[in-house]
């Protein structure tokens, strides 16, 4: 989300943060709709919620003005190796052959 002052300034704007306007705070909820269609914004006022505001780009927000609504998908998740995949498998693997080889050899037994 990119916002400009009514200075000029250029700021962007993460979910989670939010900008102060005298005795008000707008907090960026995210965004809502498809293909970004609004922004969301909470207005505070001290410990409480004031209103909700969605908004779309070129709308103004006090001495602000959304300039472009975008949307960055993340997420914590990576992908990583389990460093004990190798060990379990060879264990497995042992018990295995050590199965396949007691009843081979009970066979056997069973023949002579």
């Amino acid at each position: 989300m990119t916002v400009s002052s009514s200075d000029g300034e250029v700021y962007e704007l993460n979910t989670g943060e939010s900008l102060r306007v005298g005795d008000f705070v707008y907090l960026y909820a995210g965004n809502e709709g498809e293909d970004v269609a609004s922004a969301v914004f909470e207005k505070w006022e001290g410990q409480e919620r004031r209103d909700i505001l969605r908004l779309k780009a070129g709308s103004r927000l006090e001495n602000y003005t959304l300039k472009e609504i975008s949307s960055k998908e993340a997420t914590g998740l990576q992908a990583v190796v389990d460093p004990g995949f190798a060990p379990v498998m060879a264990g497995l693997i042992i018990l295995a052959l050590g199965l396949f080889l007691t009843y081979y050899q009970k066979l056997r037994e069973k023949e002579s």
